[in-house]
């Protein structure tokens, strides 16, 4: 779901739809409007994020609901995924991750 307030990008995805890495791609793609050439691996998901930040005029807020859910059946991928939100903060607009 994507809320498109005062120019500022509400993004909110649940977690409970991304207990594996396949799950969690589709669930960001879909909830983050990813552009339909999305590559499912987590260099793609980082070039999204970079896209959504380029693009913004202000802050980007990811809401994670179910948070405890990401990645429970492949918590070997919970690193990079955080990583990759990681290198999305870094950039020089405000990029915020809510964890419920």
């Amino acid at each position: 779901m994507h809320y498109d307030k005062n120019e500022r990008h509400v993004y909110v995805i649940d977690g409970s739809k991304c207990r594996t890495q396949t799950k969690l791609f589709e669930e960001l793609s879909s909830a983050m409007k990813f552009p339909s050439y999305f590559g499912m691996n987590w260099n793609a998901v980082i070039d999204c994020l970079r896209d959504i930040m380029d693009a913004a005029e202000k802050d980007v807020i990811v809401i994670i609901n179910n948070s405890d859910d990401v990645l429970i059946e492949e918590v070997e991928n919970l690193n990079v995924f955080k990583e990759s939100f990681d290198y999305a903060e870094q950039n020089k607009r405000k990029f915020i991750v809510i964890y419920f």
